[in-house]
């Protein structure tokens, strides 16, 4: 989550007026399956 606030990924986005969510997902190279997420409106 913090790499993606750090990058502004969302801020193209921000002029559409419409509301942005903010996904994290964390893969396990070993399990090799979804470990975590996380999400927040930006």
């Amino acid at each position: 989550m913090a790499q993606l606030k750090a990058r502004g990924y969302a801020d193209k986005y921000r002029h559409l007026g419409e509301p942005i969510f903010l996904v994290a997902v964390e893969f396990s190279q070993e399990a090799r399956n979804l470990t975590n997420f996380e999400s927040e409106l930006a």
